[in-house]
């Protein structure tokens, strides 16, 4: 039986692995240099693309169909709307790219990292935190504002076809997209972090 906890552990490993996959695909292919490309770049180029918007989109029904658990941790309208909030812009970032649909793709990116971390502030306050997760969401908060900062001071954030120009970006460039690697690490790490929680539910 494929039971919340699973569907856990499947959402928040796809979180991470999905862009490492795209970024193994990619990079074999020849379409982008090794070193530290945004994830948002796997998105652009086959056969990465198909991989990426396929992965998003199993990954946000992933997370939706764990809302009746997760609302238990969140017990209020405006914490299930987060969270739905947060999935469906997994689908946006997915299928919307940074050249084609510039602000729907950030929009969306914002959404997911600032989404699904505020709700898991919100149940981790609510319950019983524990150190490691209370790790995960300051480095969340920490990378957020590092990026924001990059992105506001620098504008490092791809936004038309000169930013193709791989070997061409700055080093500041690399220092973002460095960061939303990380982002993403932290934020499956953070989803498995809630385990316990489905754990706890399955025993009551």
């Amino acid at each position: 039986m494929f039971s919340a906890v699973h569907r856990l552990t499947a959402a928040s490993l796809l979180t991470i692995l999905i862009p490492v996959l795209c970024w193994v695909l990619t990079v074999g292919m020849g379409r982008i240099p090794l070193w530290i490309p945004y994830i948002s770049d796997l998105a652009l180029v086959e056969p990465g693309a198909s991989v990426f918007q396929i992965g998003m989109l199993v990954n946000a029904l992933l997370y939706l169909s764990l809302l009746p658990h997760l609302h238990r941790l969140v017990p209020y309208v405006g914490g299930d709307v987060l969270f739905v909030l947060a999935s469906l812009s997994m689908v946006v970032v997915g299928f919307y790219d940074w050249l084609n649909h510039p602000w729907p793709h950030y929009i969306g990116a914002v959404l997911v990292f600032g989404g699904f971390s505020t709700w898991a502030l919100f149940a981790t306050l609510r319950g019983h935190p524990s150190r490691w997760r209370i790790f995960l969401l300051v480095a969340s908060g920490v990378l957020c504002v590092s990026l924001l900062i990059l992105s506001l001071s620098f504008a490092e954030m791809p936004v038309s076809e000169a930013d193709l120009h791989w070997e061409d970006r700055p080093w500041s460039m690399t220092i973002a997209a460095s960061i939303e690697w990380l982002l993403v690490l932290t934020l499956g790490l953070m989803g498995l972090s809630f385990r316990t929680d489905l754990e706890d539910q399955a025993l009551m």
